[in-house]
């Protein structure tokens, strides 16, 4: 099936590591667990914020047309977007995959599995168990460049957001939060290459998920170490990097957000 949406495309950092003192069956029963809890914690979460009901069931169906995809240390979210869908509906199924990535990006920090990722937006293939396409491949490009346990939304996502979100966001309505509450921060990214600003997914903002006691315990190194040397992980020089970028960058959302970084007990 040829498709027009978002992708979002998330690796593991350490995930090698992890098998090391691991099997293959542990990993991958953790890895479709938290992403079941994920799923979970999105609905949950939808039906706590919605006004009504009614406005909970046009929720569910959005999340009901995320594919979730995993192979080894990769996680695919693949969502179409029908052209004749309404501003109005494409406003909330943009607001859902965000809200799924930053909940699945979020439980993966917090179990030792921090990820790394690209949210894009183009033409992809998906056929039951095969998936394709340039947008899949700009998304893996951007997320393998990242320096850091963080995700990016690249600018074909983020034009297009903005674009579906603009007479919402005026209007001051609930879709429009997914830009208004800080969900999308930019930020000075260490990459492969160089350090350029681009626009982050901020996943600690959102409140009330957490599934593991203690993991937002500590200053910003505490917390980050925590999740990068879980599972018996040792960290080289290239993963120490990674996990001081991270911290910096979990300092700069704290910062910026205060209270959003030590929300549960």
């Amino acid at each position: 099936m040829k498709a027009t949406g978002v992708v979002a495309f998330f690796d593991i950092l350490g995930y090698k590591a992890f098998l090391r003192n691991s099997t293959c069956d542990d990993a991958a029963e953790l890895v479709v667990r938290i992403i079941a809890q994920a799923e979970t914690d999105i609905v949950s979460y939808l039906k706590g914020t919605s006004a009504e009901e009614a406005e909970a069931q046009e929720f569910m169906c959005h999340v009901n047309n995320i594919t979730w995809v995993v192979f080894s240390d990769t996680l695919l979210l693949l969502s179409p977007l029908d052209q004749m869908m309404s501003q109005r509906e494409a406003a909330r199924r943009w607001y859902v995959i965000i809200l799924s990535a930053q909940i699945l990006s979020k439980h993966m920090f917090e179990v030792g599995l921090p990820l790394r990722g690209c949210i894009s937006y183009g033409h992809f293939i998906h056929e039951e168990n095969c998936f394709a396409g340039k947008t899949i491949l700009e998304a893996h490009d951007c997320a393998n460049s990242l320096e850091m346990a963080a995700s990016v939304v690249h600018s074909s996502a983020f034009d297009e957001l903005r674009r579906t979100i603009e007479p919402f966001a005026k209007a001051q309505q609930l879709t429009a939060k997914i830009l208004l509450i800080g969900s999308i921060v930019d930020y000075a990214v260490p990459t492969k290459t160089s350090t350029m600003t681009l626009h982050t997914l901020n996943f600690i903002i959102v409140k009330g998920i957490a599934r593991v006691p203690g993991a937002w315990l500590g200053d910003c190194t505490d917390i980050v170490m925590r999740s990068f040397t879980q599972h018996n992980k040792i960290l080289g020089d290239k993963e120490r990097t990674k996990a001081e970028n991270t911290a910096s960058y979990l300092a700069f959302l704290e910062s910026k957000f205060p209270g959003s970084l030590h929300q549960e007990p």
